[in-house]
């Protein structure tokens, strides 16, 4: 039960949101609940009435942190999407005027539409959700790598030297063969780099 400062309360002229508060519940789970009070009139001895209101808005706080979560990710991948991938080149542009190097490469999967006319989309989407869990296996959580259209990837490498950038290249074009040898599909990675 969420304890209040009731005294507060009966000098309320107008609605006040006291605002948002997690409470646990007897099973122990966690609830979002919002409050707020508002005055309603007084009694005849000149005491205020005052109506205290709690809602439960658990699953719209879920909601929308899902919806946020979907404006700025790959429905199929969970990778971030075109937008957030521009942001982090933005970014990236931004600390390369002070002086912070990093590489944008620009990647394509070669073969792909043959794998998806021979096995199918339910098997190529599942192979572009392999491809991108490989991908982001092979670079630091600080990099980021996104879905930027069909079967086109961007990742942003932040403070990597030449020599790694091609390292990490290789190894982003071995996932992906990887991947496409699992389902007997000969597909490649085409990787362009600009470094900032």
């Amino acid at each position: 039960v969420k304890r209040l400062d009731t005294d507060r309360f009966y000098d309320l002229e107008v609605r006040k949101a006291d605002g948002e508060h997690t409470i646990l519940t007897s099973s122990g789970d966690p609830r979002i609940w919002d409050f707020s009070s508002a005055s309603v009139g007084r009694l005849p001895d000149g005491r205020r009435l005052v109506l205290s209101m709690a809602r439960d808005v658990t699953e719209l706080r879920k909601l929308t942190v899902e919806l946020e979560h979907l404006a700025t990710h790959d429905a199929l991948t969970g990778l971030p999407n075109r937008r957030l991938f521009e942001a982090e080149t933005e970014r990236a542009a931004a600390f390369a005027k002070r002086g912070t190097v990093s590489t944008i490469l620009f990647t394509d999967v070669d073969q792909f539409k043959t794998c998806n006319d021979v096995l199918g989309h339910a098997v190529g989407d599942q192979v572009l959700h392999e491809i991108a869990q490989g991908m982001k296996d092979v670079v630091r959580e600080t990099d980021t790598v996104a879905r930027i259209g069909g079967d086109e990837f961007g990742v942003v490498l932040w403070g990597q030297t030449g020599e790694a950038v091609a390292e990490i290249s290789q190894r982003l074009s071995d996932a992906v063969t990887a991947v496409g040898l699992k389902y007997g599909s000969n597909i490649g990675l085409s990787i362009g780099a600009a470094v900032l």
